[in-house]
């Protein structure tokens, strides 16, 4: 896995706790899409960069919404379909692999969700950077 799947977790996880009509996430998860080659800008620059505010507009992006959701069901899998442990799994071994906590070398999926398992470097809990 890398960011784009990481990200979407993240967002997908976000959107649940927002009203279903709000725009929250909608642009980091069009640009993530992009990324993964299942979106693209409805009318990208003559650079092929995303006019700002298109990210995230109904009519900003080209999506295929049943191939998207098809995607994310099957990233979703080892998760139990659930968006909040595929978002916690990301940002856990995200901060492992930036050395912010410690646990397992090499952990399975089962592992990175086990919260006992790791332990922060720092004085302040690894979730929290300010």
């Amino acid at each position: 896995m890398h960011a784009p799947v990481f990200s979407l977790f993240v967002c997908h996880y976000g959107r649940s706790l927002v009203p279903a009509d709000s725009p929250a996430f909608l642009g980091h998860i069009d640009l993530c899409m992009w990324e993964l080659g299942l979106a693209s800008p409805a009318r990208p620059t003559e650079h092929g960069t995303v006019p700002l505010g298109d990210g995230g507009a109904p009519d900003g992006f080209n999506r295929d919404a049943t191939r998207a959701e098809a995607w994310l069901a099957e990233q979703l899998r080892p998760f139990g379909g659930r968006a909040d442990h595929a978002a916690a799994f990301a940002m856990r071994l995200t901060a492992a692999r930036f050395g912010l906590i410690h646990g397992p070398a090499d952990p399975s999926v089962a592992q990175v969700l086990d919260a006992s398992l790791w332990v922060s470097k720092g004085r302040k809990a690894w979730w929290r950077f300010w």
